[in-house]
């Protein structure tokens, strides 16, 4: 048997936006983003958070994540119900946490990308509501 799962595509791209814009907000250096570099345990940035080699191509890749999310979160929410996305938010708050501190990252790190995650989560939620 196949199931047909639609989404709102518009709401879709509207969250996704919203999500990344977000995301720029929440990572500058005035919010969490001198926090998040300074917390970094790879990279050790002697002039706080500058443009750094890859932030392009971070960003470019942000927005395929939003995208992404968004979709995950709209197909999850259509075929599953809230449920799903509740735990979705509990598989980001675990993976960022285990992968944080693998990484040797510290607990001020995890809370400021799981934040971020569980909080593009809900705006995407709210998207797929409203729209």
């Amino acid at each position: 048997m196949i199931t047909v799962i639609q989404a709102n595509g518009l709401a879709i791209i509207v969250g996704s936006i919203l999500a990344f814009g977000f995301g720029m907000i929440w990572y500058h250096p005035k919010i969490f983003g001198t926090i998040w570099a300074n917390e970094q345990p790879h990279i050790k940035n002697p002039d706080g958070f500058g443009m750094q080699k890859g932030m392009a191509l971070g960003m470019a890749s942000s927005v395929v994540d939003s995208l992404l999310m968004a979709s995950v979160i709209a197909l999850l929410l259509t075929a599953y119900q809230i449920e799903a996305v509740g735990l979705l938010a509990i598989a980001i708050i675990v993976g960022t946490y285990t992968g944080t501190i693998f990484r040797g990252g510290s607990h001020k790190l995890w809370l400021v990308d799981a934040g971020f995650l569980v909080s593009q989560l809900l705006i995407i939620l709210g998207s797929l509501a409203i729209l």
